[in-house]
């Protein structure tokens, strides 16, 4: 299994636009002509920009429960709402030179953005994505600067955007995937719980993690950089 056949499974998730083009060898997104996401089966970039490399790959550690988690995704498939971003993390040294070389290459009309972590001593969460059109899919960029969340590091992540409140997420998932299958969830105090992420495999040593978003989740707040 690679990240192009993983997506591949979930082409719902997708828009069908003339800017996102899907075929067995390639998943790619453009703008104005120009590539703005590509994934294949060897390669994946933002821009010009070898994300993949930066996850840095081995060969082996591959493991998954892909077959379950197609299972509970195709369970709650009326209950999606849309893609909400795809995510990269890796570990790095500094934030500031993987920001300016994604800045650098950045198209017309993208915007990076944060949203607070919660946890900036260890993790920081960046997005690219379109000022404008809400068809292009976002992305994320979790930047790990200590080893407090390796087990979940290098990740490739799916989030996804539900009508479901978390209890039944929580029941669903655990029919398929197993009990404790969500190892992380925002949980606002007086509010709720608006996203939880468990993890269904591994390929070549990158964590693959999934992201669900409950009936609470309305928004994100980010501040552009």
């Amino acid at each position: 299994m690679s990240i192009l056949e993983l997506l591949s499974k979930q082409k719902y998730l997708f828009p069908k636009n003339e800017l996102i083009n899907f075929t067995d060898e390639k998943l790619s997104v453009s703008y104005m002509g120009r590539n703005y996401l590509e994934i294949s089966d060897s390669d994946v970039k933002l821009f010009e920009i070898n994300v993949l490399s930066k996850l840095k790959p081995i060969t082996s550690d591959s493991w998954d429960k892909f077959n379950s988690y197609f299972s509970f995704i195709g369970e709650i498939e009326s209950n999606i709402l849309r893609l909400n971003h795809l995510g990269f993390g890796y570990k790095t040294q500094n934030i500031y030179d993987e920001l300016g070389e994604y800045k650098k290459h950045m198209k017309d009309g993208f915007q990076l953005l944060e949203e607070d972590s919660g946890d900036k001593d260890n993790n920081r969460w960046f997005f690219v994505k379109h000022g404008s059109n809400v068809s292009i899919p976002k992305i994320e960029l979790i930047f790990y600067l200590t080893d407090k969340y390796g087990e979940f590091c290098p990740q490739f992540q799916i989030d996804i955007d539900t009508d479901l409140p978390y209890s039944e997420l929580k029941k669903i998932a655990e029919k398929h995937m197993g009990k404790d299958f969500f190892f992380w969830k925002y949980d606002i105090p007086g509010y709720g719980v608006v996203m939880a992420m468990g993890k269904i495999g591994m390929i070549k040593g990158v964590n693959i993690l999934v992201g669900l978003g409950t009936n609470l989740r309305k928004s994100q707040t980010f501040k552009k950089i």
